[in-house]
């Protein structure tokens, strides 16, 4: 049996390693799986802090789903164990190393100094989230206005990781 995430919990059933994963390269394309709000799936988990061994477990049942599937993956808003634990998942390629985009509302968002040392020493690409590539873009997925596009497209490019836009539809 193997540990699979369901909404907040994490329960042993007889689906193993992510078989979803596959499913979803098979048929959407799916090239990279970003793994979001891992703090909270851990630490607002009491079978996680209360039981050795699980929460790697699960990560590297995941990693074993993502090879299956020949997709890579990518942790979002991650502790600095889900860096370490990666390190020795060969499917891990990136980890996010800002915090959620919002234009205006976050505008020191592109700094990813300090996060990207951790990240690049264990050979993981260290991403910059998503952003906004003109100023401002009325009824977009995120409306605001963007200060300075050409610093956050730098930082993305500079990180060597993959470079995502938030752009209309």
């Amino acid at each position: 049996m193997g540990l699979v995430f369901h909404a907040e919990t994490l329960t042993t059933t007889s689906i193993t390693r992510f078989d979803l994963l596959r499913n979803a390269s098979d048929t959407w394309g799916l090239a990279c799986l970003d793994q979001d709000w891992l703090w909270t799936q851990f630490l607002g988990l009491n079978y996680t802090l209360q039981n050795a061994g699980v929460a790697d477990a699960w990560l590297a049942q995941m990693a074993s789903g993502a090879s299956s599937a020949n997709v890579t993956v990518q942790y979002s808003m991650a502790l600095p164990r889900h860096a370490l634990a990666a390190s020795g998942l060969a499917k891990v390629t990136q980890i996010r190393a800002s915090d959620d985009y919002g234009p205006g509302a976050r505008d020191d968002q592109w700094r990813i100094g300090r996060s990207s040392l951790l990240a690049a020493s264990l050979g993981l690409a260290p991403y910059k989230d998503c952003f906004l590539s003109s100023p401002y873009q009325p009824g977009g997925a995120i409306n605001g206005t963007e200060p300075n596009p050409s610093r956050q497209a730098a930082v993305a490019v500079l990180s060597a990781a993959p470079v995502t836009l938030v752009e209309l539809a």
